[in-house]
């Protein structure tokens, strides 16, 4: 099976999972379609950056892929879903013709990025980098700040506590970024610097919604 064909079926094996679970689930659309469309941003992140850092290309496309496969199906969420998700796409990958060097390569990296444990021994992938990175990226994006404004926006002082809130968040992580790699804290610090100036010019702009003195 050449390459093209096993994405393919990683692309299909993916979407079965979410669309079984929606069925199982139909309360669960919004989420579970935040989840892939996370899934996909994750994707193309991770591909910018094995390109950038001379990554196995294919490798880090699968860990994303099913990076939050535990998510999408029907399994526990929180700090476990990494390992869970890596268990249970590891005989998936080896139906699709993975060799168990890949295999163990790509499951490590999903098992690992969650909290930087695997659960098991193995030696630290740039690959691995990569997924925790391209994931970190999309988690502190322009699109989830919007979200989050967005659905605490019922009331002006609701928005503008959210906006205080959201900015302190972008402050400790510009100070202590998450991701591991150059170009990937190259692009979260570039993405935070835009988020960071928008906010505080809400905050700016708020200040200014004052009487005059005379």
């Amino acid at each position: 099976m050449g390459k093209k064909a096993r994405l393919d079926a990683v692309v299909n094996y993916a979407r079965r999972e979410h669309d079984k679970t929606l069925r199982k689930k139909p309360s669960l659309s919004k989420p579970l379609s935040y989840r892939w469309g996370h899934t996909l941003r994750v994707v193309q992140r991770g591909i910018d950056l094995a390109k950038k850092e001379n990554a196995d290309i294919e490798e880090v496309m699968v860990a994303c892929l099913l990076h939050d496969i535990a998510k999408l199906g029907d399994l526990e969420h929180g700090l476990e879903h990494g390992r869970l998700g890596a268990r249970k796409v590891r005989p998936i990958l080896k139906e699709i013709g993975y060799s168990k060097k890949q295999i163990d390569n790509i499951c490590y990296a999903i098992a690992w990025h969650v909290d930087g444990k695997a659960g098991f021994s193995y030696e630290h992938t740039l690959e691995a980098d990569i997924l925790n990175d391209a994931d970190k990226i999309d988690r502190f994006s322009t699109y989830r700040t919007m979200l989050k404004l967005k659905s605490n926006a019922k009331s002006y002082r609701n928005y503008l506590r959210t906006v205080r809130s959201q900015l302190n968040v972008l402050l400790k992580y510009k100070q202590y970024p998450p991701t591991r790699t150059a170009s990937g804290t190259k692009i979260f610090s570039k993405q935070l610097d835009l988020q960071i100036a928008f906010l505080e010019r809400v905050l700016e702009d708020n200040d200014l919604t004052v009487l005059p003195k005379f």
